[in-house]
């Protein structure tokens, strides 16, 4: 992200779930709490299955991670 110029916006973070929201200059975009984002990433790792899984999102992640 960084490497894209993305502006950090917001992010959560629990035992099992990072999820960040970040703007950049690539194309449309949503308001999240009255700020631009056009990029959303989350990881959240499932004891059940022992692995990691990863969404990438652009502009958002529409469904619940």
């Amino acid at each position: 992200m960084k490497r894209k110029g993305a502006i950090f916006v917001n992010g959560i973070e629990n035992e099992n779930l990072v999820s960040v929201s970040a703007f950049a200059n690539a194309g449309g975009e949503e308001k999240c709490e009255d700020k631009y984002v056009n990029l959303n990433i989350a990881l959240r790792y499932s004891d059940l299955n022992k692995c990691t899984y990863i969404w990438i999102g652009s502009p958002l992640i529409y469904e619940e991670y």
